[in-house]
């Protein structure tokens, strides 16, 4: 049996993104040297009732903040093996 040489990430989905899923998290194994950008391509296909909130998750105008290891991410970020990767969707309301 040949070991896993990819990376694993736990992402993390916050508040209304959680009804979306039906789940708060879930580790994903991908590949090595790859982009944030690449995952959010990779949750659109596994988890189509996001597609559309996560679409253009990287405009500027768009509100949803994405954050590795506690920080604003860049589309461009590589990851690294065990990221925690959290979705902040907008907060509304008033």
């Amino acid at each position: 049996m040949k070991a896993w040489l990819g990376l694993k990430v736990k992402v993390k989905y916050l508040m209304w993104l959680r009804d979306k899923t039906g789940i708060d998290q879930e580790e994903l194994e991908l590949e090595d040297n790859v982009t944030l950008e690449y995952l959010v391509e990779k949750i659109k296909e596994l988890r189509p009732s996001l597609k559309k909130f996560i679409d253009k998750v990287f405009d500027r105008e768009n509100p949803m903040i994405i954050l590795v290891n506690g920080v604003k991410a860049e589309p461009k970020q590589k990851l690294s093996d065990r990221d925690e990767i959290v979705f902040l969707p907008p907060v509304s309301g008033g």
